[in-house]
Order: C-alpha cells, then sequence, then structure tokens
C-alpha cells in the first residue's frame, strides 16, 4: 500500500460504492496527508536552505593561497572523517597531524609542488619516527610513507575537483 510509505494516489480516493460517512472519513484523511506532506515539504526547505548558507561560509574560506595544512584539515573533517570508523579515523588523525601538517602544512596549496611532497616522503623515511626512537631508529616504514603519500593524494585530487588548484602535485611522486 502507497498510503503506508507516505505517498498516496489520487485513484485510492476516488469516490467508491460505499456509505456517504466513510468516504468523508477517506476524504478527510486525505485531507491530512496533504497537510502533513506540505508541512515536510516546507520543513525541508528550510534545512536545504540552512545547509547551503552553511556551506556558502566554507566556501568562501577555502582558496588556492590556503596553506595546505588548513585544506588537508576541512578535507579530513568534510569529506573523509564522516566515512571512516573510529579506528581508521585515529590513524589518519595520526598521520595528518603528527606527520604531514608539522612537515609541509605551511606551503600554500597553490604553491605546492611535487618536489615539496618528493622531499617530505624522503625526510619522513630518513627521520619520521616520534615515538620509540630508542628501539626502532629515527626512520618510518615504508608503509607509513604510502600511507601519508595516499592521504596527501587523495585530498589534493578532491582540491582540483574543487577547483583550488589545477593539476594534483602528487601524481609521479617516487616512493
Amino acid at each position: 500500500n502507497l498510503l503506508s510509505t507516505g505517498y498516496f494516489l489520487a485513484i485510492d480516493f476516488l469516490p467508491r460504492k460505499m456509505k456517504e460517512n466513510k468516504y468523508e472519513k477517506r476524504f478527510d484523511f486525505q485531507q491530512k496527508m496533504i497537510v502533513r506532506q506540505s508541512e515536510q515539504i516546507e520543513m525541508l526547505k528550510s534545512q536545504i536552505e540552512k545547509l547551503k548558507e552553511e556551506c556558502g561560509r566554507t566556501a568562501e574560506k577555502l582558496k588556492p593561497d590556503m596553506p595546505f595544512g588548513e585544506w588537508i584539515d576541512f578535507w579530513y573533517k568534510y569529506f573523509s572523517s564522516p566515512k571512516l570508523r573510529p579506528t581508521t579515523q585515529a590513524t589518519y588523525e595520526n598521520r595528518i597531524y603528527g606527520h604531514i601538517i608539522p612537515s609541509v602544512g605551511k606551503i600554500p596549496l597553490s604553491k605546492l609542488t611535487q618536489n615539496d611532497l618528493q622531499q617530505f616522503y624522503a625526510k619522513l623515511k630518513r627521520t619520521g619516527r616520534t615515538v620509540n626512537v630508542e628501539l626502532k631508529g629515527t626512520g618510518v616504514s615504508d608503509r607509513m610513507v604510502r600511507s601519508c603519500h595516499a592521504l596527501c593524494r587523495s585530498s589534493l585530487e578532491k582540491a582540483v575537483e574543487e577547483g583550488l588548484i589545477t593539476r594534483n602535485p602528487s601524481i609521479g611522486c617516487k616512493l
């Protein structure tokens, strides 16, 4: 029945050979259904307008000359994080806030080059470890470097889609 899903068909409310009172009840139900749906439509329209205003405000913050650290933070919070499980979020946060932003976060997004990222990956490989340095040395694993590269590549790809930069500088980096 379409009524249970919130939709109605006018055909369901055509006059049938029934008692007059029963038809009036159905007619009243139809009127209530129309009012309820129009109220929902108005509520949804107001919610959409609020979201448009919020998006407009965040779009003003997004500029090609913003630092890469601000962009990757914005990308993580609004595009990546909502789709991730808590353990994956913790891993991403460790890589973004512990390695990527401190190293290349101050470079403007429009001026970030493949060479900047290549130097970051090399430095990360040599001296990127911040915990257990005495036990494991100063360098990080290849997996950590690849993971940081994947985060940079994904965030920069979204920057290209948003029109902040023309090409992704992480493409072509040697790991």
